[in-house]
């Protein structure tokens, strides 16, 4: 074990309680008990709360000097999602979250936007509409929501037919709307799998849109291309190929599917992606006009996962964040802007074997948030797993934060958001297109420091009362969406301290939207 590492432990005075809810904080959302929603604070300690050292070894957390201690908790959107994204607005707080139901024409799929300004008491639905009051666009193959972390701009993006992208946004917070429906880089052809980012312009001024770039990520199948917009999307410059779905070196498809764009501070453009089974990221410094393409790691994704995160620090630092070949979560950071990387560290909550969907956020400098799910269910991914294998698996969301990311010797703390008693996923889940929860799921980082995760739960009251009897013919149900946060835990800004305790929930019965 490390000297500072010792010294830290050596630090210790008290134990830190991990209680401070009051009576209200298991209760219902009862607003969302129309849509089955069961938002709440867990009780004190039920999800766990983790910390682990660079080389994986367990901490007891209240061993650690002035950490606040975690707890998760879970607040109900009052709607279905699936591959929820979310953004929270950079002077209000107010959270943004993606939302889907399949009651659109002929069963399609259609499109919301849900915003809660209270921290997830109350949401309410600010989705752009047409005059005839259905969904702006009434379908939607891929929902797609963002907030302009500078300006406050919530952009919506609804993949349109496979083959452009519906693009709506708003500078009042959901109360009007404007829609540019051919929102994409030409070509037009395969479109598949978008992610949207704002940032800095770096070269050409984009003085129609407060000199920022919109740039638009699409899967082609062939490649992984990016199109930049230098008038917040209006119109969009031509798609531009950041990787090619095959390995010249090695040999072999991999397709174009891709992880999030993001960028930093200073406009550079980041797409990562597990290019045939490693993670890279694609690096563009010039608006997204040219790229060049590094590797994070020399050692392997999950087989088959796409889903490498990227996030910039205040400062340009970059964090990557995957599932690794053992099925569980990596971390690397770059401090040159990827090209450099320092070796990947597992930074899994202890007894898990097996994750998906990674994503992560960062602030101030070294102040990084992530998320994913995960089970610790005998054998993990394993070699030839079939479905029945995995019976008896529960699924559950977990956040990870690192106040000190670039330490020398950096601590994860890590909950569940919710309680494990009530999984938001059974039996097979990671690994595939588990219902509802399908690609990906996203997380961001408000004002006063705090994570907010777009989740999906899929097993609810029947879900589980059938899991308690027989595990191999429970079923999943719908999926609801969720926010996943911290109630109480370390504040991810530069001043740092405790987040202030999340608004319990009012008692069943009480109005909420």
């Amino acid at each position: 074990m490390h000297a500072k590492v010792l010294v830290s432990i050596l630090l210790v005075s008290t134990l830190l309680g991990a209680g401070c809810l009051d009576n209200n904080a298991q209760t219902n959302d009862a607003g969302n008990i129309a849509k089955g929603g069961k938002s709440r604070l867990p009780a004190p300690n039920a999800q766990g709360f983790f910390a682990t050292l660079p080389d994986g070894t367990q901490v007891d957390p209240s061993l650690l000097l002035d950490v606040p201690p975690l707890l998760g908790a879970q607040r109900f959107i009052g709607y279905s999602s699936f591959e929820p994204t979310l953004g929270v607005h950079p002077k209000s707080g107010a959270v943004f979250m993606s939302a889907l139901d399949f009651k659109g024409p002929n069963g399609l799929p259609q499109p919301f936007v849900r915003k809660t300004a209270d921290k997830g008491l109350t949401w309410t639905d600010v989705s752009p509409r047409l005059p005839t009051g259905n969904p702006n666009p009434p379908v939607s193959f891929d929902p797609f929501v963002i907030s302009d972390p500078v300006t406050g701009r919530i952009y919506t993006s609804d993949l349109e037919a496979l083959v452009c992208n519906w693009l709506s946004w708003s500078d009042d917070e959901g109360k009007s709307w404007l829609t540019q429906p051919m929102g994409c880089g030409l070509p037009y052809g395969v479109h598949d799998h978008q992610s949207i980012i704002t940032g800095k312009a770096r070269l050409a001024p984009a003085t129609a849109y407060q000199n920022r770039m919109l740039y638009y990520c699409v899967n082609r199948i062939g490649d992984s291309s990016c199109a930049a917009s230098h008038n917040g999307g209006i119109t969009f410059g031509p798609l531009v190929p950041v990787m090619l779905g095959v390995d010249v070196e090695r040999g072999g498809f991999c397709g174009g599917l891709h992880g999030h764009v993001k960028t930093d501070n200073a406009g550079r453009v980041f797409l990562p992606k597990s290019q045939c089974g490693q993670p890279h990221v694609g690096v563009s410094e010039d608006d997204g006009a040219t790229w060049k393409v590094y590797r994070i790691s020399p050692r392997g994704t999950r087989g088959g996962d796409h889903e490498v995160a990227i996030a910039a620090d205040a400062s340009d630092n970059l964090y990557a964040f995957w599932i690794g070949e053992d099925g569980l979560p990596r971390l690397s950071m770059s401090k040159d802007h990827g090209k450099m990387w320092t070796p990947e560290r597992n930074v899994a909550a202890p007894g898990l074997t097996a994750t998906d969907k990674p994503t992560i956020h960062a602030t101030a400098e070294g102040k990084v948030a992530f998320a994913y799910i995960g089970t610790n269910h005998p054998g993990g991914y394993g070699k030839n797993r079939a479905a029945a294998d995995w019976a008896g698996a529960t699924w559950n969301g977990y956040i990870g934060v690192m106040t000190d990311a670039l330490a020398e010797n950096p601590i994860v703390l890590t909950t569940t958001v919710n309680d494990p008693a009530d999984p938001i996923a059974i039996n097979q889940c990671g690994g595939g297109r588990c219902q509802g929860l399908y690609d990906f799921i996203d997380i961001e980082i408000d004002g006063e420091g705090r994570p907010w995760a777009a989740l999906v739960d899929v097993c609810h009251e029947k879900c589980i009362a059938d899991f308690a009897k027989d595990p191999k013919s429970a079923r999943h149900e719908e999926s609801r969406g969720f926010t996943g946060t911290l109630a109480t835990g370390p504040a991810l800004t530069k001043e740092g301290g405790a987040l202030p305790l999340l608004p319990a929930l009012p008692s069943p019965g009480v109005p909420k939207s």
